[in-house]
C-alpha cells in the first residue's frame, strides 16, 4: 500500500512538472507574439525611435517566431507526452539563450540599460527571463531526456 501511495505522489509530481513547464512555454510563446504585435501597433513597448535602434528589432521577428513556435510546440508537446516535447524544447531554449544574448550585448552597447524607461524596465525583465528560462530548459530536458525519448508519440 505505501508503494502504490508513493507511485501515485511521483505520478502527480510528474503531472505537476509537466503542466508547469508547458505553461511557461506556452506563455513564452504567447508574450512574444503580444510583443510584436504591439511593437509594430501600438509602439508601447517600443524603447527609442532612434533609427539603430529600430534596425536592430526590425531583425528580430523571424527568429523570435522560431523560439515562440518552438515553445509553443514543445508546451503542447508536453501536454499531450509526446517525445517531440524534447526536440522543441531545446530548440526553444537555445534559441531563448541566443535571442537574450544578442539583446543584452546590443543593450550595453548603446547604454540602453541607462535610460530606465518603463520600457527598458519590460526590456530587462524579458531578458532576464530568456537568459534564465532559456539555459533552464537545456539543462532540464537534458538531463531527463530519456522520459521524453521512451514518450508515446
Amino acid at each position: 500500500m505505501n508503494s502504490t501511495t508513493s507511485q501515485g505522489r511521483a505520478e502527480e509530481l510528474g503531472l505537476l512538472q509537466r503542466l508547469v513547464l508547458a505553461g511557461f512555454l506556452l506563455f513564452t510563446a504567447l508574450f512574444t507574439l503580444y510583443f510584436w504585435l504591439d511593437f509594430f501597433i501600438l509602439g508601447g513597448v517600443r524603447i527609442s525611435d532612434s533609427e539603430v535602434y529600430l534596425a536592430f528589432e526590425r531583425a528580430f521577428p523571424a527568429a523570435d517566431a522560431w523560439m515562440a513556435s518552438s515553445c509553443f510546440i514543445a508546451g503542447v508537446a508536453l501536454l499531450r507526452r509526446s517525445s517531440l516535447a524534447l526536440l522543441f524544447s531545446l530548440s526553444g531554449g537555445s534559441a531563448l539563450t541566443f535571442l537574450g544574448l544578442m539583446d543584452v550585448l546590443f543593450n550595453i552597447q548603446q547604454d540602453i540599460y541607462l535610460l530606465g524607461t518603463t520600457e527598458v524596465i519590460l526590456e530587462a525583465i524579458i531578458n532576464a527571463y530568456s537568459l534564465t528560462f532559456g539555459p533552464f530548459l537545456l539543462i532540464y530536458f537534458w538531463r531527463h531526456r530519456e522520459n521524453f525519448l521512451t514518450a508515446p508519440r
